[in-house]
């Protein structure tokens, strides 16, 4: 019978994280003013270096590729938002996956890194 308790709670936590790691990470508030942009944006203050991740070897192989891919722009933009950025420049995207022998198998994480710029509000417009 404690085996049988053991078990269900051990599955009710693997099920608990399954569905967790498996969404998206969402833009903290006020990170929704964050600008991305691909090249270095001109009259700016360079902040610091970002990183944004999501997925990892227990839940990414379960998480859509989109769901992969927004939760590593959303972590960058947050971190950007952060440390006092309204825009940051994508500088990188890498995708693993846990199945490095399956040869095509889709990445189960995904890292993006970029570098966090206060801008005035006059070169936001010039660096889209």
């Amino acid at each position: 019978m404690a085996v049988s308790a053991w078990v269900r709670r051990l599955a009710a936590v693997g099920s608990v994280l399954a569905l967790f790691g498996c969404v998206a990470k969402r833009l903290s508030p006020g990170a929704e003013s964050v600008r991305l942009v691909h090249t270095a944006p001109k009259g700016c203050e360079r902040l610091a270096d970002v990183r944004g991740h999501q997925g990892n070897t227990l839940t990414g192989d379960f998480t859509p590729m989109a769901d992969l891919e927004e939760g590593a722009r959303s972590d960058l933009i947050n971190h950007a938002y952060k440390v006092g950025a309204n825009t940051v420049q994508l500088v990188s995207r890498e995708g693993k996956s846990s199945d490095a022998w399956a040869g095509d198998a889709e990445p189960s994480t995904v890292t993006y890194t970029g570098i966090a710029w206060r801008c005035p509000d006059a070169s936001l417009s010039r660096a889209r």
